[in-house]
């Protein structure tokens, strides 16, 4: 099917459980979900709870049944929690929390079955942090998951990070993530590339360009064999200093969608996860079927 390599993100599909998420994705045709260890409830936003899944609160019996449900779909990646988490804090505690929950969402991936596993990276927690003690943090814990990985025959990779919040945020910068990925020096371990976050991030460099070009492509070209997984979605500027992130692609009036269907054609097959924000989940299915169509990767 045209949409195999496609998937959705449970956590931009609001106010469903997991089950209705699968359903949703296979009666679309797309061909896997990317399981989050969360929902948008956290955030403080009821309206926007989503399908996630709280390690802590799903049992091995629970895990089976996931497990079992899930191979209604063609695969399964895994997306760590990040909200409130930082696996280079300065504090102790932060820190090993961070850690803690990082590693319920690899075991997770193992037990539900999931071919990749992603996460945020760590990042500068106050003015004054040392940024080569936040790089020897974010090394030592992801040799370990690659180290697992590993060994369970899964993929890790740690995502392009950016926004205004992130000024601290190890992974804004190609040369960060590629430092981090050639110190863990393991097949396991690569990128996860968000391509809206990478154009909100490097906006500086479209110059009337279109964003593929400008800033996509470079990106490929630096990690292509090292990018174990796509974030898909824009980025809609609503003023001369805000961007709106998380939309469609055909939102986005700088993505040229046949540049970027050549960017992922020249790619290994890797999932390929929508995380497009709408009220309803019935809207982000439908939005990100017509991007998927938009690509035709396929075709």
């Amino acid at each position: 099917m045209a949409r195999d390599r496609y998937g959705l993100s449970t956590l931009w599909l609001p106010g469903i459980g997991i089950g209705e998420a699968i359903d949703l994705a296979r009666a679309a045709g797309f061909g896997g979900i990317e399981l989050v260890t969360t929902d948008l409830g956290v955030l403080g936003i009821p309206a926007l709870r989503s399908a996630g899944v709280n390690p802590d609160e799903c049992d091995s019996g629970e895990r089976a049944r996931l497990r079992s449900d899930l191979r209604a779909l063609r695969w399964v990646t895994v997306h760590a929690n990040h909200f409130g988490l930082n696996i280079a804090h300065d504090n102790n505690g932060i820190r090993a929390e961070s850690i803690r929950q990082y590693w319920l969402a690899a075991h997770l991936a193992v037990d539900v079955g999931a071919r990749a596993l992603t996460f945020h990276p760590g990042f500068v927690s106050r003015a004054g942090s040392d940024p080569a003690v936040v790089l020897e943090r974010n090394v030592a814990f992801f040799a370990e998951i690659a180290t697992f990985c590993e060994r369970e025959g899964i993929v890790a990779g740690v995502e392009n990070v950016g926004s205004v919040r992130a000024s601290g945020m190890l992974g804004l910068a190609q040369s960060e993530l590629l430092d981090l990925i050639d110190a863990v020096g393991s097949p396991a371990f690569g990128l996860l590339l968000d391509v809206g976050w990478a154009i909100k991030t490097h906006a500086g460099k479209l110059r009337g360009r279109n964003a593929v070009e400008a800033i996509i492509e470079p990106w490929c070209e630096l990690f292509r064999d090292r990018i174990v997984e796509v974030h898909l979605h824009g980025c809609m500027p609503t003023g001369p200093f805000e961007v709106v992130h998380h939309v469609a692609l055909s939102d986005d009036l700088t993505l040229r969608p046949d540049a970027l269907r050549q960017q992922l054609r020249s790619m290994k097959p890797m999932p390929l996860v929508f995380e497009i924000m709408a009220s309803q989940a019935d809207d982000v299915v439908r939005l990100a079927a017509q991007d998927a169509d938009l690509l035709a990767l396929d075709g």
